[in-house]
């Protein structure tokens, strides 16, 4: 019995863990556009093809332009939640919360669908009833793909895209290198991360996470570490590892140029965001 509930902990300590762990892709308004284009262009298709909504009663010409409706009626459901209520609603961007924000994002969808076949065109009852119904058409089709898209991506492409990029190594006597130690609040030796520090890029915070990135052989590599980014300013590991935003430390050694609100660092790839409050630690 003891066994049991051991290995229950633990499953549940994990389902915590990648609740947590930092996902920034939304975060980007490119990866925003393309999924705000690729879902209206998929919607429109599968609407036009099958028929969907009691369409494949109207002629061809005509099933065209009613399915168009559809996809732009959904079309400025997502603009709206994505390019105006996202910014003020997800404040970390983490798997957890990508997944809750996704669930909305196809509540809207769901509601705009309703909104056209109630509304617009008349063929159903606007009720509560329908209102349901069209949530849990929905939202049963987002509960499956949802998950198995964020973990994917998260654990594959993402990895390789990361991976594959090149960089350009900042050039630094090695006498000035010195060896930091990132401790995890995890039992085990193990799970500490040492890097040089000329190595390290920046450290961005994701709930009882850090993600350090640095510079590995020839590519970006990062390395997720349970513990929080107050505990490395509350215990600083070297003045040049300074606090740049709310989520983000930067390694002052691998910054290129700093501007009114951003920072961009020698590998000419990432930018990190800089707020006025931290603006002293560069002065």
């Amino acid at each position: 019995m003891t066994a049991i509930k051991e290995h229950i902990k633990r499953q549940v300590s994990h389902f915590i863990d990648m609740w947590q762990k930092p996902y920034t892709a939304l975060r980007s308004k490119t990866t925003r556009w393309m999924l705000v284009l690729g879902i209206f262009c998929f919607v429109w298709f599968m609407m036009f093809s099958f028929g969907l909504y009691g369409q494949d009663a109207f002629p061809t010409v005509e099933r065209f332009y009613v399915s168009g409706i559809y996809a732009f009626a959904q079309l400025s459901a997502m603009l709206v939640n994505c390019f105006v209520i996202q910014d003020f609603v997800l404040k970390k961007y983490t798997i957890g919360n990508t997944f809750l924000w996704t669930l909305w994002f196809l509540f809207g969808i769901a509601f705009s669908n309703f909104a056209v076949t109630s509304l617009w065109f008349g063929t159903t009852d606007f009720s509560l009833n329908r209102f349901i119904q069209e949530q849990i058409y929905v939202l049963s089709i987002g509960f499956v793909i949802t998950p198995m898209a964020i973990l994917i991506h998260d654990r594959y492409f993402l990895e390789k895209k990361i991976s594959a990029i090149e960089i350009t190594y900042l050039n630094v006597a090695d006498d000035d290198d010195v060896l930091i130690l990132f401790k995890s609040e995890e039992k085990g030796r193990e799970k500490d991360f040492r890097v040089m520090l000329n190595r390290v890029l920046y450290v961005q915070s994701g709930g009882n996470y850090v993600d350090v990135y640095y510079k590995g052989d020839n590519r970006i590599e990062h390395k997720l570490i349970r513990t929080k980014l107050i505990n490395l300013e509350k215990d600083p590991l070297h003045p040049d590892l300074v606090r740049c935003h709310k989520s983000y430390m930067v390694n002052k050694r691998n910054i290129s140029s700093i501007k009114s609100s951003s920072i961009r660092l020698n590998d000419q790839i990432s930018v990190l965001p800089l707020s006025d409050t931290y603006k002293k630690n560069f002065k």
